[in-house]
């Protein structure tokens, strides 16, 4: 809740005014001084409806038979699925598309997102077209409010336009600043890590081939660095700014970040209407309160039924951010020390390389992804009675005890990538 607060769905924590989180630790201090807080002063709304009429749903049908009907319902889908496939060819052969749409979702299945989306009554009607064309994340405008997210206090359009045409003024000047810092500063100790994952992304097709600063210029303008386009007051025209990698170990995993705040990116480059509200840990305890609640009091009167055994499972969808294609050039550059500076003639240059998918680092890549696993969890709860809910690309399922529960994150149906 603290990073949060509020612990519900996304698409109902737009309900809790951000002003609710004015200190982080206001709920664990709040937590403190009370033996037990009733559910509409902890979440300051109740679970997802879907989420209830799985959870009555499952109530009512035979252990037996649930496992049983979940299957038939997974059979179903993909009859649904295949059935969609000439259509959703028709779409990807008629409508323009990107390089990094077709790169990090060639095969997606838009037919069936919109699909989906319509028949959950998803508020998010743009998801269809954003993974057909590409998620934007820098913008003379606000990012799309995707109906999903926590609504943020309206902003003042005028003036970050205004603030994101002077920065934007500046982007030229900051790509040859930036470069020569990246120079300077050389090899750090994850240098060889970061190398050979960015190798690696390139070998899956989420990031361009590597360039040298005039080839990355001569890509990206699409003319010869003598012809660059020009502003009235002289200023180059480049059309972003580029992003600092580096790279983290989390775990035994190590991950590369696009480096948004050193540039700009944060404040002036990007307008956010809404913030993600993941779920908590609690959310496992919320779910079974209501199973028992649903079970112990049964609202139709029929038989009180002893509280099931029930287990938490998790899940989660590989290389999540990388299947979501971006709109426009995103742009990466970090210090590789096996290459030969053309410059200088010594080993170790700047490298650069364009993203075609969401990138770790920019609060707009973390809006733009939580609207396909919020959809896959609406799916999920509708059409096969899983009490499940995502917490960015991490699922937590709570099904009942020796049943099986539904795949959500490995279900290959919404996959752009073959």
């Amino acid at each position: 809740m603290a990073s949060s607060g509020d612990t519900s769905a996304m698409h109902t924590s737009r309900r809790v005014p951000l002003e609710a989180c004015d200190t982080p630790t206001r709920h664990l201090h709040a937590a403190a001084k009370l033996d037990w807080v009733d559910e509409k002063t902890r979440t300051g709304t109740s679970l997802p409806q879907d989420l209830l009429d799985a959870i009555a749903f499952c109530a009512k049908k035979s252990p037996a038979k649930l496992p049983h009907w979940r299957q038939r319902q997974v059979g179903i889908f993909n009859r649904i699925s295949k059935s969609l496939l000439g259509l959703n060819a028709k779409i990807l052969a008629t409508r323009p598309r990107g390089h990094a749409a077709k790169s990090v979702a060639e095969h997606a299945h838009i037919a069936l997102y919109a699909l989906c989306g319509d028949a959950t009554s998803s508020p998010d009607t743009t998801l269809a077209l954003r993974m057909l064309s590409g998620f934007v994340l820098t913008s003379p405008d606000p990012i799309e409010d995707s109906g999903i997210h926590r609504k943020l206090p309206e902003p003042d359009v005028e003036a970050f336009r205004a603030k994101y045409a002077e920065t934007s003024s500046g982007n030229w000047a900051h790509l040859h600043a930036q470069h020569a810092d990246i120079l300077a500063h050389g090899a750090d100790k994850n240098a060889n890590k970061l190398c050979a994952v960015t190798a690696l992304e390139v070998e899956k097709g989420v990031l361009s081939a590597g360039f040298n600063l005039s080839e990355l210029i001569s890509f990206v303008m699409h003319c010869n660095p003598r012809d660059l386009p020009k502003d009235t007051d002289g200023n180059v025209i480049f059309p972003s700014r580029v992003s600092k990698r580096f790279g983290l170990d989390q775990l035994q995993k190590f991950r590369p970040i696009n480096d948004g705040t050193s540039n700009g990116l944060k404040y002036e480059l990007i307008l956010m209407l809404e913030t993600i509200a993941p779920i908590s840990a609690e959310y496992p305890a919320r779910v079974a309160s209501a199973i028992y609640q649903r079970v112990s009091h049964p609202p139709d009167g029929s038989q009180q039924r002893s509280m099931p055994e029930i287990t938490v499972a998790t899940d989660d969808v590989d290389m999540a951010y990388k299947r979501a294609p971006v709109s426009g050039y995103e742009m990466i550059a970090y210090f590789n020390p096996h290459v030969k500076c053309i410059a200088t003639g010594n080993m170790g240059d700047v490298v650069y390389h364009v993203s075609f998918s969401l990138p770790f680092g920019y609060v707009s890549s973390a809006s733009s992804w939580c609207r396909v696993p919020a959809l896959m969890a609406m799916v999920a709860r509708c059409m096969f009675a899983c009490l499940c809910d995502s917490y960015i690309d991490d699922w937590c399922i709570v099904d009942f005890a020796d049943l099986h529960t539904i795949d959500v994150g490995s279900n290959g149906a919404f996959c752009g990538r073959r």
